[in-house]
């Protein structure tokens, strides 16, 4: 023969898990707030909820494309420098070159 039998369990202590706060319980009835912090989900995990895990995938994202960005617009930066002095060193030897012939042209 199965009988059904109920079975009561009495949770004697309490803990919240937003505040950290600790009570006992009164009568075992569990109670619906945290009597310091008033949150109603002191006996539910946090959950976070899926627009904060994708907000923090986007920063990660866009920290990461920021630092790429730079790099390139570092070598970009090094690139134009480079330019800059040999084209600076193009001129003078033109420049000199061109005094070079003045020179002559003066000398004859």
């Amino acid at each position: 023969m199965i009988t059904e039998e109920k079975i009561t369990i009495i949770v004697l202590h309490a803990e919240c898990g937003r505040c950290g706060h600790k009570w006992d319980l009164k009568r075992g009835v569990v109670p619906k707030t945290c009597p310091v912090c008033h949150s109603p989900y002191w006996n539910k995990e946090r959950v976070h909820a899926p627009h904060v895990i994708a907000s923090k995938a986007l920063r990660e994202t866009i920290e990461a494309q920021r630092e790429a960005a730079a790099f390139v617009r570092a070598k970009i930066e090094a690139g134009l420098a480079e330019a800059r002095r040999r084209a600076e060193a193009r001129e003078a030897e033109a420049a000199a070159k061109v005094d070079a012939a003045r020179a002559q042209m003066r000398n004859q």
